[in-house]
């Protein structure tokens, strides 16, 4: 490509599908979040020796592999589920989920070219880094093997999830007639919640189901929760993603919401969003009757929302650089959930199992406190503020000397 030698030419491939994102996911996990030092647009351009570690922990999340493995364990009932048959399910949604994925941020920015010359001009096609024909073939392929893939599975959730995915991509950004749907803001939200509300919470969750022996297709209601929280998150990314891009889109025809009302007045909204998911989970919480649950739910939201008004209220509005720096912020909370919720779910289903109520009668008081947290441990949003609180150190140490009750 252009004289350039095998490596670069896999790095500017890297850059235009953003797969650096997997590595982001993970390495987030063991970060801290609330890091305070303040982005600029060179923390934005992924390119050789511009810090790309941390970019790839902060920025574009997309990849929702640790989304779509945390509701698939959501699933799991019985220490039998796991199978092969259901390990290979679950591999099936990740390679459909992150090819899905690639096609829909390469679509997305082959659509954009002229915009990104203004908004976002590091990407690779807006720099003209990587020539729109290589942008076209490499998408191009990850829409065949995303078909390919849900040709050939046989759940029924699987294929419909992944046909989504795909559909509402093109038409969130295809000129095609009646398509480019990110035009229209009531539209492009649509487009945005279906894969973070919908797709993924509840599809992907059917598709581990089918994945089990016996299981019949049912919602659980946690399932349903983090549909409807991520619901939000999805809405407010949609408002909130337009918001520093306000000179680019209006150059080139795109009515968003921030330039229909403001920046301002939109990244209140989004703030005011959160912050009413936060405020319907405390309710939630209240309404239990374990003293846990209550405890765990109110505390950890109220403290979650008042990172989140302290953070917005220290946002210079008149700053782009300082609006993507929040943007990057409300990713970062969204990746760590993913993380959180794969693993506090795991470990409550091993130490449930793994003791079957039978070791010792002196541990049946923790198993039976570990189950009034089961509704917590499935609510991202409150297992994201254990793991603020270092809560993950006591969960690691009581399954220790659980498992050491069992050798001894």
């Amino acid at each position: 490509m252009n004289g350039k030698s095998l490596g670069a030419t896999l790095d500017v491939i890297c850059k235009y599908s953003r797969t650096y994102t997997l590595k982001g996911t993970v390495h987030l996990f063991i970060n801290n979040l609330f890091e305070t030092t303040p982005l600029t647009v060179a923390d934005v351009a992924y390119t050789r020796g511009q810090r790309p570690l941390r970019l790839a922990t902060e920025k574009f999340g997309k990849i929702n592999v640790l989304s779509i493995i945390s509701i698939s364990l959501l699933a799991v009932q019985n220490l039998s589920d796991f199978t092969p048959s259901f390990f290979l399910g679950v591999m099936q949604a990740i390679v459909g989920g992150c090819l899905a994925n690639l096609y829909v941020v390469g679509i997305n920015q082959l659509s954009d070219v002229e915009i990104d010359k203004v908004n976002k001009p590091y990407l690779p096609l807006a720099s003209g880094e990587l020539p729109v024909r290589t942008g076209i073939l490499l998408t191009s392929l990850y829409a065949f093997l995303g078909f390919g893939l849900g040709w050939s599975v046989k759940s029924w959730p699987l294929k419909l999830g992944l046909f989504l995915w795909y559909a509402f991509g093109t038409a969130y950004s295809a000129h095609i007639p009646l398509l480019r749907w990110k035009r229209v803001p009531v539209l492009a939200a649509t487009c945005l919640w279906s894969v973070q509300g919908a797709i993924i919470p509840i599809l992907f969750h059917l598709h581990a189901q089918t994945c089990i022996e016996g299981r019949s297709l049912l919602l659980s209601k946690h399932a349903i929760f983090v549909s409807g929280f991520m619901s939000i998150y999805g809405i407010v990314i949609a408002l909130f993603k337009d918001v520093p891009d306000v000179e680019g889109d209006k150059i080139n025809g795109i009515n968003s919401f921030a330039l229909q009302f403001g920046q301002k007045k939109v990244f209140w909204i989004s703030i005011w969003l959160l912050e009413m998911a936060f405020g319907m989970a405390i309710i939630i919480g209240l309404s239990s009757a374990r003293i846990w649950i209550r405890s765990i739910m109110v505390i950890g939201h109220s403290i979650l929302g008042f990172i989140l008004w302290r953070n917005a209220n220290l946002v210079d509005l008149k700053s782009n650089e300082a609006i993507e720096s929040f943007y990057l912020f409300i990713w970062k909370v969204i990746i760590t959930l993913n993380n959180s919720l794969s693993i506090c779910n795991l470990i409550y289903n091993l130490i449930k199992l793994r003791v079957n109520y039978t070791v010792s009668p002196r541990y049946f008081s923790i198993i039976k406190t570990l189950e009034s947290f089961q509704v917590m441990l499935i609510n991202p949003i409150t297992i994201h503020c254990f793991f603020i609180f270092n809560i993950r150190r006591n969960f690691l140490t009581l399954f220790v000397k659980i498992n050491q009750e069992i050798i001894d």
